[in-house]
């Protein structure tokens, strides 16, 4: 869900996104449903790729199933806003511009005080 500002300055509501399943569906065989399966590589330090093996060796899977899990569970903006819109409509509240914004703003303090990284 994606907002835009008319020609008055009033923000307008553009077309909901449809959310995309993650990870995707396996196959029979244990790969991944429309040619996912074929190998790649990620570029990143030998430090964060020791770390990956670590935490990966702790909870007996691979880096690569790691790195699956750990993708599955952050969502993209779309996700987001679209869950955003769903809770203002459970609540009962227009979502509105004013409202995203102070949405964003109330996470990016509750990321502050747990000494993460805000916006």
């Amino acid at each position: 869900m994606t907002f835009s500002h008319s020609h008055s300055g009033a923000p307008t509501l553009r077309r909901s996104v449809t959310p995309v399943a993650w990870p995707p569906p396996r196959d029979s065989t244990g790969g991944r449903i429309g040619g996912m399966s074929k190998p790649t590589s990620i570029k990143t330090s030998e430090d964060v790729r020791d770390r990956l093996r670590v935490l990966a060796e702790e909870r007996g899977t691979t880096i690569t199933e790691l790195l699956e899990e750990l993708a599955s569970r952050e969502l993209t903006q779309a996700e987001r806003e679209e869950r955003a819109a769903e809770a203002a409509r459970e609540l009962g509240i227009e979502y509105s511009e004013q409202v995203r914004q102070a949405g964003q703003d109330a996470w990016a303090q509750i990321r502050a005080h747990q000494g993460g990284a805000a916006a």
